[in-house]
């Protein structure tokens, strides 16, 4: 059995409102205040590609509650794009971490731990999209952290 990737991950996300808070650090420039957003400007499933690719570092200027809204389209651009995306990389640089919850860093446990087990699973199978894709560009070992890591976070379910 196939299984459809992009619409595993928009259904899982489906129940995900779009937050008013983008963005909680007090620490942002401008430009990266603006980048957020702007983000706010498109439907959630139909970012521009160039605007992810110019705007990669996005992903960590977001509210925990933003993040969570707006990784199902992150993710699913590397899929429709089957190109390696800069905002992919941070986001499989997030998860490639230690198999010891207790060495995971503030930033990442409050916007990880939020997903649901049905959007941690969604992860999972595009995880798994991307082992099998044709661009390569992800380091097997890299992609099993990131696929272990997902799983403990289900566990914590």
């Amino acid at each position: 059995m196939t299984v459809d990737v992009p619409e595993l991950i928009q259904k899982a996300f489906s129940n995900r409102k779009r937050p008013s808070n983008l963005y909680s650090s007090a620490e942002l420039t401008g430009d990266e205040i603006e980048a957020v957003i702007s983000l706010q400007k498109f439907d959630r499933y139909h970012v521009p590609i160039s605007f992810l690719q110019a705007n990669y570092d996005v992903v960590f200027w977001l509210s925990p509650e933003a993040f969570c809204y707006w990784l199902p389209e992150f993710v699913l651009a590397s899929i429709k794009t089957e190109k390696t995306l800069l905002i992919v990389d941070s986001i499989i640089a997030m998860l490639d971490r230690s198999s010891n919850a207790e060495y995971w860093d503030d930033f990442f446990k409050t916007r990880w731990v939020l997903l649901s087990k049905e959007e941690l699973e969604a992860m999972e199978g595009w995880v798994l999209w991307l082992t099998d894709s044709r661009d390569q560009a992800y380091d097997l070992a890299q992609l099993d952290r990131a696929f272990d890591v997902i799983g403990i976070l289900k566990a914590l379910k």
